[in-house]
């Protein structure tokens, strides 16, 4: 009798207790921070360290755990952004001491809450001011019911974050920074009431490149987040380490820390060339040193804003490829995930004083050094200069800003989305922002980045245009972002607030009804995105008229390209590919008499056959193959091509581009001379006429069944090797099946 009072009473205490909202002082194992309770119901802890000042010795190194501290630390204001290229040392609230994190979580939140939470990168360049922290998120949180956490961070900038060249130093530093801020949250989230296992990473600008560095990163997804959202992301071409290492010695001689004398420095006890020296000399300077000098330092050539100064470098440890072939190999994140773009993304970023059709030829060839003359001409016809007869400085600056959009923006976004849904990704969701603002001048866009961007936190804590303030015709817009947006950090998906909610199709944003369209996801055979306008507006529309300029950039973009040349990433998949199809070579020839004979079939637009895509049916073709042998084709050195006419026409264009320092690309052509079949396969392995520039009848790759392995012509004997080994297994497999029974 006396149990049940006591039981009941225990159980009171323990409900009690779990209902206890957050404290404003949070105890972390190295500090405790005293946060601002807000009279909207939020709490804020601004400007709290997740790692050590990178200051002194650690300038240029790994971030580090923080230094444990005494006393309750203050954490009502925003701490110091890092410091930005291009300005002095001394600009307000700007240090090399910047690594902190603000959390903003509803004030009734309570350590067993795990409340969604959505990790925010900003971004407006590697270098720029508006590449800070310090947002006000209380708008988008009071007006989707204050049910979800907003974390934000600083991570270093311009050659603090990202200057890559010697042993001592480590890579994409302004990476690392990222990655140590999303693990500080997976630690200690929950203690302001976040749920560690529900994190959605989102950003705009060069902070949404960010979030898809991280989705193509596997050091850091770990399941840290299960969602993304990734505002008009960039898709640069980005930095090899051999430009890096120049960048870095450029960057060194500026800042009077290597000689002029000796660039290369091939030899360690070279005069001026101790590499420790240069590291020490660097890690010595001012941070006006550093300021002064930083902005200076680019990869281009080109008068243009300085996005290309400092960038995230394909270091092979955290970036392993670019962005775009990370896509498309498949490396990335299943998660769900929000991609889009602003209309006129491309504006701010190109060249402003572009007059003619030259000067737009000029600065493409800069950007991409690879295009040939042929890829040019097709930019010119796809995207045509309205203002020909113009004779004005930027004349031709729409064509360009069309051309940058398209290659950097819309379609890099448009392919990665088709390659995540290739993986059935369940939640892929595409948008455009076609909504206007106002004109600050001639020269500015007319739906900027950094307009949707501030968006997402609403006008009443954002400066915006006078379109989008209370009473004028966009008044609404941003509440209908906020809507969506919230609702995808929550549930995963913009049409639920909550998993098993039910979408609702209107509501009520700035005094008026707003439409809200049911958002479908994309996917090949429903090619819908969702378009937001002006006034709130939303609705569908296919993006099916977006393919042809995006299959033009998706192949320039390729790391193997047909006929224009390939570049870093090329240059780096073929290295492998060649020294695998070296020992597959070898393999084949002495297990089964495979002699792989190739030969160069074109150069640029010079070929051997004209149409390189019915060689099948060409009886030249076929007899070419048929009787050509490597002693054969090694007397038409060195370019390998089996006839006196066509090798000199190509001898003479790789000569002449030689002489200018420019690149071309070609094609190879290879031949399997062996048996048509071979032992211990269930089937030939080859057909009459014997040549892998055609598909192939082989064993699917996961050996079951029949499939096609289209080999066309480029690293035969590894594509052979491969499909001949999953033949061998498939017959492994089955025997121990058989034995089994």
């Amino acid at each position: 009798m006396q149990f049940r009072p006591s039981w009941c009473i225990v159980a009171v205490a323990l409900v009690a207790q779990t209902v206890q909202a957050v404290p404003s002082i949070v105890t972390l194992p190295y500090a405790k921070y005293d946060g601002l309770v807000l009279s909207n119901g939020i709490t804020q802890w601004l400007g709290m360290r997740y790692a050590v000042p990178p200051i002194g010795n650690r300038r240029f190194r790994p971030p580090e755990e923080p230094l444990s501290e005494t006393g309750i630390q203050e954490a009502k204001v925003h701490r110091d952004r890092c410091l930005v290229t291009g300005r002095p040392a001394c600009d307000p609230d700007h240090s090399e001491d910047c690594l902190f994190i603000n959390v903003q979580a509803p004030t009734r939140a309570s350590k067993h809450s795990r409340l969604p939470v959505f990790v925010y990168l900003r971004g407006d360049g590697y270098n720029n001011t508006l590449t800070d922290a310090n947002i006000n998120a209380t708008g988008l949180m009071v007006q989707n019911d204050n049910d979800f956490i907003v974390v934000t961070f600083n991570h270093r900038l311009g050659p603090y974050g990202f200057l890559t060249g010697d042993d001592g130093m480590t890579s994409n530093n302004g990476i690392r920074d990222q990655i140590k801020a999303l693990d500080w949250v997976t630690r200690f989230i929950r203690r302001f009431g976040g749920d560690p296992e529900h994190i959605v990473l989102g950003g705009s600008g060069i902070g949404a490149q960010n979030v898809l560095i991280h989705l193509t990163m596997q050091k850091t997804y770990n399941g840290h987040f299960k969602g993304i959202i990734a505002e008009s992301p960039p898709f640069p071409p980005l930095p090899s380490l051999e430009q890096a290492d120049k960048q870095y010695l450029e960057f060194a001689k500026q800042m009077g820390c290597r000689s002029n004398e000796y660039p290369e420095c091939k030899f360690s006890d070279q005069i001026g060339c101790d590499e420790k020296a240069t590291l020490d000399c660097l890690l010595a300077l001012s941070a006006d040193d550093m300021q002064n000098a930083g902005h200076n330092t680019t990869l281009s050539t080109l008068e243009a804003p300085p996005w290309d100064r400092w960038l995230p470098v394909i270091d092979h440890d955290l970036i392993i490829d670019t962005t775009t072939n990370n896509f498309r190999n498949g490396h990335f994140a299943l998660v769900p995930f929000i991609i889009g773009n602003a209309v006129d993304t491309g504006t701010a970023f190109a060249h402003r004083d572009s007059q003619s059709t030259d000067d737009v030829i000029d600065y493409m060839s800069d950007l991409y050094p690879e295009l040939s003359p042929e890829d040019l001409d097709e930019i010119n016809t796809m995207y045509p200069n309205t203002n020909a007869s113009c004779d004005t400085p930027a004349c031709a600056y729409g064509q360009i800003s069309n051309v940058f959009q398209d290659s950097r923006y819309v379609c890099p976004a448009l392919i990665a989305t088709q390659n995540m849904k290739k993986k059935e990704i369940d939640g892929s969701y595409l948008y455009l922002w076609d909504v206007d603002d106002t004109f600050d001048g001639p020269m500015d866009p007319n739906t900027r980045q950094n307009i949707e961007a501030a968006m997402l936190w609403g006008p009443v804590v954002v400066d915006v245009p006078d379109s989008f303030k209370q009473g004028r015709g966009n008044d609404a817009v941003p509440y209908v972002k906020q809507r969506y947006w919230a609702n995808f950090i929550r549930s995963l998906n913009p049409n639920r607030q909550h998993k098993f909610q039910d979408f609702k199709y209107s509501m009520t944003a700035a005094g008026k009804k707003i439409r809200l369209t049911l958002w479908p996801q994309w996917w090949a055979g429903w090619r819908k995105r969702v378009e937001f306008g002006n006034g709130g507006n939303n609705r569908k529309r296919d993006t099916g008229y977006m393919k042809w300029t995006c299959t033009f950039w998706n192949r320039l973009s390729y790391g193997i390209k047909a006929s224009s040349g390939g570049g870093w990433s090329s240059a780096c998949e073929t290295i492998a590919r060649v020294a695998a199809g070296a020992v597959a070579e070898k393999w084949l020839r002495e297990a089964y008499g495979v002699e792989i004979v190739a030969f160069v079939s074109s150069v640029g637009k010079i070929k051997l056959f004209d149409d390189i895509n019915s060689l099948s049916s060409n009886p030249k073709f076929l007899e070419l193959v048929d009787t050509l042998t490597r002693d054969k084709v090694d007397k038409f050195l060195p370019v390998r091509c089996p006839d006196a006419t066509i090798i000199k026409r190509m001898e003479d264009m790789i000569a002449e581009l030689r002489d200018q320092r420019d690149l071309i690309g070609g094609t190879v052509t290879c031949s399997p001379h062996a048996r048509h079949h071979v032992d211990s396969c269930d089937q030939g392995l080859f057909k009459p006429p014997a040549t892998i520039s055609q598909d192939q009848t082989t064993a699917r790759y996961d050996a079951s069944g029949e499939g096609v392995l289209a080999a066309k012509g480029r690293l035969a004997a590894l594509t052979i090797a491969d499909a001949l080994m999953a033949q061998h297994a498939r017959q492994m497999g089955m025997k121990i099946a058989a034995a089994g029974r």
